[in-house]
């Protein structure tokens, strides 16, 4: 009776074990289902221009929806130009022996389905899609007479698109109402993968100053001996000061990512409320928007530490920290409190008050401008061609606080407003 038990108990770990691989493979199944190429990878994908209908600002039958007229000046379709769509299922065609007469195109209609990525743009009926043909010589205008819909497991919504050849060299352009471009390493992120012109240009603006910041920064401050950031406080002595807070901001942001730039990582000992403290600094407050700020004082303590690399430099240097201990003064303390970041910055995000534009440090109306919600324009970035880098206490501060603004700036821009298409 025992064995028999024993039995029924062994039995049921082995199913309940077979159960468990079943729902992993299942799992891992349904992981790989979610990606959003999985669908279309055994298709080959062409880069085209897509002509997405209008429908605002299209003039259609009401009643029909008909179009007598697609493409000439005379049309009443309008199309929104999105280009760089990847579009999967689209054979290479063989156009040699194909001619474009009175009526079209003289020859066996070429057609066929093509499907376009999840989480990108819902296609419109009478839409066109384009693909230059540079070896030939000839531009393809590819006429979409149909659109079903697939909702993939991840909910997502993917089109497929009945296609057929319609126009050679057509000038379409004229009917477009509005351009953007398809970014295809954004398709199934939480970014949006069809972005406005403008928007596109923007953001193409923002990544070009952030990585000249980051290498300005690496050349100003990066100290190749430590292995860190560093600034003089005093540009006269040869005292170096550290601050583990703006290495914490570099390293939770991510400001210094990429692979020209180093690794960055704490060189100096942690107390253990450090993580408490940087909460209460003016980087957190950045972080989270808050403008409720004081001015930042600080304190500047000799770092002694022998398992710290910047205590065994010929040169001093000091840590930095922002409270002292139990209201003390802390011990090793290089003369007074020391302001770290200036004073009228802190007053103008206070007071969302903008600088002129003659004034050497408007480029701070990036950070006031994005701290009180203000919309970034080419002009507010164009102030950071006036600034004179130099080895400074400003700009060791300044510096990454602007790279994460613009950042922040460019992924509001690209982020996707949670409806899925």
């Amino acid at each position: 009776m025992d064995i028999n038990k024993g039995g029924n108990k062994m039995g049921q770990f082995v199913v309940n074990e077979y159960s468990k691989s079943i729902d992993k493979l299942t799992s891992a199944l349904v992981t790989r289902l979610d990606n959003p190429f999985y669908k279309f990878n055994d298709k080959p994908a062409t880069i085209v221009t897509f002509y997405n209908v209008n429908i605002e600002e299209s003039s259609l039958d009401e009643a029909t929806a008909n179009v007598y007229s697609q493409v000439n000046a005379t049309s009443p379709l309008r199309f929104n130009k999105i280009e760089n769509v990847m579009l999967y299922g689209v054979p290479r065609i063989q156009l040699d022996s194909l001619d474009q007469g009175e009526f079209g195109t003289e020859s066996s209609p070429v057609e066929g389905e093509a499907y376009l990525p999840p989480n990108t743009f819902k296609p419109y009926p009478n839409s066109y899609f384009k693909i230059d043909y540079i070896d030939i010589g000839k531009t393809v205008l590819f006429k979409v007479n149909g659109v079903q819909l697939d909702t993939l497991p991840n909910g997502y919504n993917a089109y497929q698109l009945q296609y057929k050849m319609d126009l050679f060299d057509a000038d379409i352009d004229a009917q477009v109402v509005k351009t953007f471009k398809m970014i295809s390493g954004n398709i199934g992120t939480d970014l949006k993968s069809v972005v406005e012109d403008c928007e596109y240009d923007i953001v193409y603006r923002i990544q070009e100053q952030c990585d000249t910041l980051r290498k300005y920064y690496m050349d100003l401050f990066f100290k190749g001996n430590v292995q860190t950031f560093v600034y003089k406080y005093r540009a006269d002595d040869g005292v170096y000061f550290y601050d583990p807070f703006i290495i914490e901001f570099l390293i939770r942001n991510k400001i210094m990512n990429g692979k020209e730039y180093e690794y960055i990582s704490h060189q100096s000992y942690l107390p253990p409320s450090f993580n408490i403290d940087y909460d209460n600094t003016i980087f957190h407050a950045i972080e989270i928007k808050n403008t409720k700020l004081d001015m930042a004082r600080a304190y500047a303590t000799l770092i002694d530490d022998p398992m710290c690399l910047m205590s065994v430099r010929l040169e001093d240097y000091y840590s930095v920290a922002y409270t002292d201990v139990d209201g003390e003064r802390i011990t090793g303390v290089l003369g007074d409190p020391i302001d770290i970041i200036d004073s009228d910055l802190i007053y103008s995000i206070v007071n969302n008050v903008m600088l002129p534009d003659d004034d050497p440090r408007a480029y701070y109306n990036i950070i006031i401008n994005y701290m009180n919600n203000g919309v970034l324009t080419e002009k507010i970035i164009d102030t950071m061609s006036n600034v004179k880098y130099v080895k400074c206490k400003e700009l060791f501060y300044t510096i990454p606080i602007i790279i994460y603004c613009l950042e922040q700036y460019a992924y509001k821009l690209f982020k996707q407003s949670g409806k899925k298409s």
